[in-house]
């Protein structure tokens, strides 16, 4: 199975349909199911969108745990090196 892989905090909305598409700057060839997988590598500046808006309020909406005070998300809840959903690329 092919996969294509995402850095999160886009893999795991993928997932959850909360991002429907994906661009690169090379043609999709392939058709049908592919794998989407969660990259080993989560930069700080990724890490970071997970605290403001709006992707806080999404992970929190899909079970994300919260640290501290202020109820920010705990970006290092979301998995990483792993295939996370899989995906029907249109005919």
């Amino acid at each position: 199975m092919r996969a294509l892989s995402l850095t999160q905090p886009w893999a795991s909305l993928m997932a959850w349909d909360e991002k429907r598409y994906e661009t690169r700057d090379w043609p999709a060839r392939e058709r049908g199911w592919i794998a989407i997988a969660a990259s080993k590598g989560f930069p700080k500046e990724c890490r970071e969108l997970c605290h403001g808006q709006p992707f806080a309020d999404v992970l929190r909406a899909h079970g994300a745990p919260t640290v501290g005070t202020r109820s920010a998300t705990a970006p290092t809840s979301l998995p990483l090196c792993a295939v996370v959903c899989l995906v029907e690329i249109g005919r």
